[in-house]
């Protein structure tokens, strides 16, 4: 579905995510988010007032694949970009999804991205051909 794998040894070595225009948006900028919120920040005060967007899209399209699942439901339609994550980005990026899900819903608060987080986001941002100021 989202995550494509192939035989290819170097695509062992990637996630492959492939985004509808809306998702393409919402995970740029609740990375960028990210990046910028301050240690126990408030959350709501940097994403929008619907973060996720079509919640069921991006669980499909970056959720599962981020977590290791293949989803069975539809795909992408529309205008499709292709974004790869290395594999040793797709923790820290599942880390602050996750995150970010634990303070929109008010369960803890927001803590700053640690280093490794820090690089794997900026990267991503990269990918999603998104400028940021480090």
């Amino acid at each position: 579905m989202s995550q494509h794998r192939t035989g290819d040894e170097a695509d062992c070595d990637v996630l492959r995510l492939v985004l509808s225009e809306g998702v393409r948006s919402t995970l740029s900028t609740l990375l960028a988010a990210a990046l910028i919120l301050p240690d126990s920040g408030n959350v709501e005060e940097w994403v929008p007032d619907h973060p996720w967007g079509d919640l069921a899209a991006f669980q499909r399209e970056v959720y599962f694949p981020l977590h290791g699942q293949r989803s069975a439901s539809a795909k992408p339609t529309g205008y499709l970009s292709h974004v790869v994550i290395a594999a040793g980005d797709v923790e820290p990026i599942r880390a602050v999804i996750d995150g970010l899900a634990e303070s929109i819903s008010g369960g803890v608060p927001w803590r700053a991205l640690t280093e490794t987080e820090r690089a794997a986001v900026e990267r991503s941002l990269t990918e999603l051909g998104v400028r940021f100021e480090s």
